[in-house]
C-alpha cells in the first residue's frame, strides 16, 4: 500500500511540474517580438532594403530563413550574374540586427 501511495504522489508531482514547465516555456517565448517566420522575413526586406537598396531586395529574392533558438537567420538567394548574397541575423527577442553583411 505504501508503494501505490508513494507512486501515486510522483506522479502527482510530475504532473503539475511538467504543467508549470509547459507554462513557463510558452510565456518565454511569448516574450519574443519576432516569433513569426513571415515577421522576421519582413523584417529582413526592410533592413536590407534601407542597407543595400531596393534592387538587392527584389532580386534576392527567394529568402532563405533558418530559425534558431534566439535568432532568425535571413540570406538572400545568390544572384544570376556575378555578385554575392546579403545575410542577416535578428534577435526574436527585440528584432534588432545582431550582424548583416554581403558577399561579393
Amino acid at each position: 500500500m505504501m508503494n501505490k501511495i508513494r507512486l501515486f504522489t510522483i506522479l502527482v508531482f510530475l504532473c503539475f511540474t511538467s504543467a508549470f514547465a509547459k507554462d513557463f516555456l510558452d510565456k518565454k517565448e511569448s516574450n519574443m517580438l519576432v516569433s513569426s517566420k513571415n515577421m522576421a522575413l519582413d523584417l529582413a526586406e526592410i533592413y536590407i532594403k534601407n542597407v543595400y537598396g531596393n534592387t538587392v531586395s527584389i532580386n534576392q529574392k527567394p529568402y532563405r530563413i533558418i530559425e534558431e533558438k534566439d535568432v532568425w537567420i535571413i540570406n538572400g538567394a545568390p544572384p544570376k550574374a556575378l555578385g554575392g548574397n546579403f545575410h542577416i541575423v535578428i534577435s526574436k527577442k527585440d528584432g534588432r540586427v545582431e550582424e548583416i553583411t554581403h558577399s561579393k
